[in-house]
């Protein structure tokens, strides 16, 4: 009897230290933001997932549990590799041993009336033999974020967002650590929080002349500047403030 309670507390001990050390888990940026909209509340931040082990992992949930000022449960959610699919899940379902992957968080907006006063993370992984399952926590207090400064939109005229910092956008979706990016120095996502604005005619179009197709953007097919209603537009401040950087590199 006594040889089995000390074969199962070792076990127990080994899986505890396992569970601890397997999967580091960081929250960027350092200092994480609510934002206020009449849609209720949203959060943009990210995971770093660092697979510390020697073997490949698959993410099966990440569970989040929120806490009001009291400290008490107000709100739980997750998704896990058996439910709805996820851009989440299905982008990120494997970290390869002894590297680094970015997780979107995946529980980016809430009601107006929802304490977000803490939120806690687990994040759940096994081995692809389904042998070993590891867990990794971290905790998140977000604060609201107030302007400090009056701002106008930079150009004037009729303006389209092109693109925003919503979920899905382009300016959240990077991924900062692919290795092209390493290498340059990037750290964190320098354009979280950045928009596009276009002037655009009265059917919402950014440009005259022939219709155009998506790869003529994305594959840089030529076309003529002058075609664009904000070329050669005037650009303004949005805010009183101290001009920190120029460039002017491109025709």
């Amino acid at each position: 009897m006594f040889f089995l309670f000390s074969f199962f507390l070792a076990f127990f001990l080994q899986n505890g230290d396992n569970n601890q050390t397997a999967v580091a888990v960081v929250a960027n940026p350092a200092n994480i933001y609510i934002e206020r909209s009449g849609a209720g509340q949203h959060l943009n931040f990210d995971f770093i997932l660092k697979n510390q082990t020697d073997e490949k992992l698959i993410i099966n949930k990440v569970e989040l549990s929120v806490y009001d000022e009291a400290g008490k449960l107000a709100r739980r959610e997750f998704y896990d590799e058996y439910g709805r699919n996820s851009l989440e899940l299905a982008a990120t379902p494997k970290i390869e041993k002894q590297s680094a992957t970015i997780f979107y968080n995946p529980f980016h907006t809430f009601a107006a009336d929802v304490p977000l006063k803490k939120l806690h993370y687990e994040f759940s992984f096994s081995s692809e033999d389904r042998k070993q399952y590891f867990k990794t926590e971290i905790d998140v207090a977000p604060v609201f974020y107030e302007t400090k400064t009056d701002l106008i939109l930079p150009v004037r005229g009729r303006v389209l967002v092109w693109d925003g910092h919503d979920y899905n956008s382009h300016h959240r979706r990077f991924d900062y650590t692919q290795e092209n990016f390493v290498k340059s120095g990037y750290k964190t996502n320098f354009q979280r929080y950045g928009y596009d604005f276009i002037i655009v005619d009265e059917q919402g179009l950014n440009y005259k002349g022939q219709p155009r197709v998506n790869d003529d953007w994305y594959r840089a097919r030529p076309d003529k500047m002058e075609d664009y209603y904000s070329f050669g537009e005037p650009i303004y401040a949005a805010g009183a403030g101290r001009v920190a950087f120029v460039q002017d590199t491109k025709p």
